[in-house]
């Protein structure tokens, strides 16, 4: 599950600008040369694929002052390069936010009859929750004791543990004291740094859901590249292409598996463009093909 998200407005530099859709012949020096009419520009910088070198299509530019960059994204945003032919884009230009900083919290002690909701009225009071869930067990239908929340951010996140670890919550844990802590990425059974929230045994946490689902890196192709979380078991590489081709050219398509090749229930999908997987993103997130189960779909994160 999930709720809206927002992004700290003071880890933003108003001197840093992002430009999409720059066609691939644009250099950094270009792009220097580009910017450099509206002020000092300090850096410049085009994002290359790191196995390629080829531009991926947007880069960064870092002015001296935020008056310079105000002044560019007036001048240049919905600009279209000159000498790049018919087929360039007209420019994005925008203010530089940076990527959001969020915090999964393991929740123990949980008394049978809780569910995700419940978490959500509790731990709300704190910030943004971008994701909650309590695994059930399919058996009894009841929840297996624990459960995850997000916060879009550190803070909030430290001030949930501090107010409620080790403190007992009736509409939760009933009598005992609930157990809250960061919840770690599992390495892998032989990592070397992998940790495991307190009271929860090592095997049996192995064995539980996650919210996010960690994996390999997929196949790199070129384009914007795309998760997508909640799709049907059966649906393979094919099925998963077919879906997002309404919304553009699909370069590519994988369907992560596990070791005896069943689908984990996710998978990526690489778009032509920053506008084709926008596309794609507005019309699947939160479209359900499993019942309860509602499509997750965003820009891969690095």
């Amino acid at each position: 599950m999930s709720a809206p998200e927002n992004v700290d407005e003071s880890l933003v530099d108003p001197s840093k600008l992002i430009i999409n859709f720059l066609p691939p012949t644009v250099s950094s020096a270009t792009l220097k040369d580009l910017f450099a009419p509206y002020g000092t520009v300090e850096d410049a910088n085009v994002v290359c694929d790191r196995i390629t070198k080829v531009s991926r299509g947007y880069g960064f530019v870092k002015f001296s002052t935020e008056e310079s960059a105000r002044r560019a994204v007036e001048m240049m945003d919905g600009k279209t390069i000159e000498g790049m032919g018919p087929e360039a884009k007209p420019l994005h230009v925008a203010i530089s936010r940076p990527p959001k900083v969020e915090v999964n919290l393991f929740i123990g002690n949980l008394v049978a009859t809780v569910k995700a909701e419940d978490l959500l009225n509790e731990f709300s009071r704190f910030g943004t929750i971008v994701e909650y869930n309590v695994p059930l067990d399919h058996t009894t239908g009841m929840n297996k004791g624990f459960g995850f929340v997000k916060f879009d951010s550190k803070t909030s996140a430290r001030e949930a543990m501090e107010a409620f670890n080790g403190t007992v919550v009736e509409t939760l844990s009933g009598t005992r004291p609930l157990i809250v802590r960061r919840a770690e990425a599992n390495n892998g059974a032989h990592g070397r740094n992998n940790r495991f929230p307190v009271g929860m045994d090592r095997r049996r946490y192995h064995q539980q859901p996650r919210i996010v689902p960690y994996a390999p890196q997929p196949v790199t192709y070129e384009g914007i590249c795309v998760f997508v979380y909640n799709i049907p078991h059966q649906m393979n590489e094919n099925g998963l292409a077919e879906l997002f081709r309404t919304y553009g050219n699909v370069l590519g398509a994988r369907v992560m598996r596990n070791m005896n090749h069943l689908s984990k229930g996710f998978g990526f999908v690489n778009m032509s463009n920053m506008e084709e997987a926008n596309n794609a993103i507005a019309g699947l997130n939160g479209r359900a093909l499993i019942p309860d189960k509602p499509l997750q779909v965003s820009i891969k994160r690095q």
